[in-house]
């Protein structure tokens, strides 16, 4: 019985930010939705093609800040198939990524709001398999790598050119 308490608890604590003056907080879901996920081809390509880079082995991010739709972020999470050749093994890396993004991902709402989206492609590209907690303690690292690298260049965001 504890074990189901504990997951009743840490559903209901979604934490809340305020927004600017006069609008409504920005409630944080701690699921992964549909709305969160980069599926669009299109999107992906032009990321590839003028997106920034970060990186922290085993981690490759690349991300661009575009105009605000449906999600603050967007992500997209790959496992080359040239390093893993078995599904499994990549599903497991991906399903690790998964799990440290959806419960870090506030750090990145309370960055952008509901300013503008930010589009992330995070590419695992160590040929070793890391445990649960490296793979935490590194894509922290990243991602707050990014929240900087967004905060330096909100200023030139492309969806103030509208």
């Amino acid at each position: 019985m504890e074990i189901f308490e504990h997951i009743k608890k840490s559903q209901g604590d979604c934490p809340t930010f305020p927004k600017q003056e006069g609008e409504t907080e920005l409630r944080i879901n701690r699921k992964f939705r549909k709305k969160e996920r980069l599926c669009s081809r299109k999107t992906i390509e032009d990321l590839f093609k003028s997106g920034k880079v970060l990186k922290q082995f085993p981690f490759k991010l690349v991300y661009s800040l575009c105009p605000y739709n449906q999600s603050p972020v967007k992500i997209a999470i790959s496992v080359p198939k040239k390093i893993y050749k078995r599904a499994v093994k990549r599903n497991f890396i991906r399903r690790k990524i998964r799990e440290v993004y959806r419960l870090n991902k506030h750090v990145l709402y309370e960055a952008t709001g509901e300013k503008f989206t930010v589009n992330i492609i995070v590419i695992y590209v160590s040929p070793n398999i890391a445990s649960y907690a490296e793979i935490e303690k590194k894509f922290i690292r990243i991602l707050y790598a990014l929240v900087k690298d967004i905060k330096d260049n909100t200023d030139i965001c492309p969806c103030d050119s509208d």
